[in-house]
């Protein structure tokens, strides 16, 4: 996917464009809108990136990647009881990094 290859190199205006133009054509799609909440996390943009986090939740609540990233993102709004909420539901969903932030 060119919006996640464009993230991992640090572009992350680009990788923006590309998760909106995907969040356009699939508004259901749980993966851009958790990419597009990275993006927002990267860019320090914390309340957007929850924002996000939660419309990837609502789509799929299962999804454990989100959860976490949604931790993280509340974790840097200061809500850490929020977070660790997040991290442990990520853990109950098999994401071993949420398991290293709740240490």
């Amino acid at each position: 996917n060119k919006a996640m290859a464009l993230f991992h190199l640090e572009r992350y205006e680009e990788a923006l464009e590309y998760f909106e133009k995907a969040i356009e054509k699939n508004p259901e799609c749980d993966f851009s809108y958790n990419g597009r909440g990275n993006v927002y996390h990267k860019l320090e943009e914390y309340h957007k990136a929850v924002a996000d986090f939660n419309k990837a939740i609502e789509l799929n609540p299962e999804y454990g990647e989100a959860y976490h990233n949604r931790g993280v993102s509340k974790e840097m709004l200061r809500k850490n009881l929020e977070a660790e909420e997040d991290w442990e539901k990520a853990a109950r969903l098999g994401i071993e990094d949420a398991r290293e932030y709740l240490k």
